[in-house]
């Protein structure tokens, strides 16, 4: 039988908007994703929040709403403060990133580096089927 979290579980994408610009994977991963999200709705009981962090107001994709915006990204974005709390609290240690937290609220996984539509996907099926 598959049991889905009573609550909605949310996934973490976590994005150095300065890193992106300069790392080509990372760009790749949003546009690939960004691609993915346009013609595939997120699985029910999933629910994805991106986190911009390490942002740099000298860069030249400052601010990085306006960045993911240009790339396509439909995610909605949390912007982090300028000491990156939220990622230090989350655990976040390279960008890429993604955090899947349960639906208590507590971490669950992290992954590291870029993991592309096939891993996405097996990521939501590992989600959708595991009973927190």
């Amino acid at each position: 039988m598959i049991r889905r979290p009573p609550r909605s579980t949310p996934l973490y994408s976590s994005a150095a908007s300065d890193v992106y610009k300069r790392q080509p994977h990372c760009r790749n991963e949003v546009r690939e994703l960004a691609s993915y999200f346009i013609e595939n709705p997120v699985p029910e009981g999933i629910r994805i929040l991106s986190l911009a962090t390490s942002i740099d107001s000298s860069r030249a994709n400052y601010p990085p709403h306006e960045w993911f915006a240009n790339e396509g990204w439909s995610i909605p974005v949390i912007v982090d403060n300028s000491n990156s709390d939220i990622a230090r609290a989350i655990g976040v240690s390279s960008f890429p990133f993604y955090v899947v937290i349960d639906s208590t609220g507590n971490v669950s996984l992290r992954i590291a580096g870029r993991i592309g539509v096939e891993r996405l996907e097996r990521l939501f099926a590992f989600i959708s089927t595991k009973a927190y």
